[in-house]
């Protein structure tokens, strides 16, 4: 079983697996990676917030399967738990102009890039680093590497449509680094997403017990992605 947990594992389209957020989670603290337009629903059925008085959480891009309720949450934690959603992303000035059209006062929440997070030893990360990726064209999209205290290292892909060969590299060298990547069954040019075919080509047999794929299509891929070495996410819920 991989660091991260999953509130939901599924793409865009797939309503029964849930929008694609994982989390790391110890006592009151939260690290949540993105807030689709299900999981501030997913968090209030799991109880995800009881207790909880710290609630940070990792933006990949904008696309609404990644921020969908992410004003609900902020809502919520401000009026009722009475604390502000600390919010990491790297291109602060396009959430907060989409945060402002939905009613989000700037009062109401902390919004900064990856390099200003402290504080996450709590649940164990050391510091975060964003990347680009490789998602749809002219769009912004970020991934995020956490550097873990005791040494591990986790790389958090979001949405692309590529396994860069740096990534590959770094895997074959280093045994303590997870790999969380988007996943589909479909393939063809020019997609947005990385298909189960490409990442076949792309990752060979050795790494692939690193690599755990997410934000799936359909069912029938959960059944392919075992059957060609990677892992699956679970959901908690």
């Amino acid at each position: 079983m991989g660091l991260l947990k999953f509130l939901g594992r599924g793409s865009a389209f797939n309503s029964k697996e849930g929008n694609t957020s994982a989390f790391l989670k110890k006592d009151d603290y939260l690290l949540l990676i993105d807030c689709g337009e299900d999981i501030f629903d997913r968090v209030i059925k799991a109880k995800f917030l009881e207790g909880v008085d710290k609630v940070n959480v990792l933006i990949t891009h904008l696309h609404p399967d990644h921020v969908g309720s992410l004003g609900t949450l902020i809502f919520y934690c401000f009026y009722i738990m009475k604390i502000k959603v600390n919010i990491f992303y790297e291109d602060v000035k396009a959430l907060e102009q989409l945060l402002s059209l939905q009613g989000a006062d700037k009062s109401q929440y902390n919004l900064d890039c990856c390099s200003k997070i402290i504080g996450l030893d709590k649940v164990g990360v050391e510091f975060i680093e964003a990347f680009k990726t490789e998602h749809v064209p002219n769009f912004k999209s970020f991934g995020y590497k956490l550097n873990m205290i005791d040494g591990k290292k986790i790389i958090y892909f979001g949405d692309t449509n590529d396994l860069p060969s740096n990534v590959v590299d770094m895997l074959k060298l280093d045994n303590n680094i997870e790999v969380y990547i988007d996943t589909c069954l479909a393939d063809y040019p020019n997609s947005a997403h990385l298909s189960m075919k490409k990442l076949c080509e792309k990752a060979p047999h050795e790494i692939r017990g690193n690599i755990y794929c997410m934000h799936y299509d359909s069912e029938s891929l959960i059944e392919e992605i075992r059957l060609n070495g990677f892992n699956i996410v679970e959901n908690i819920i």
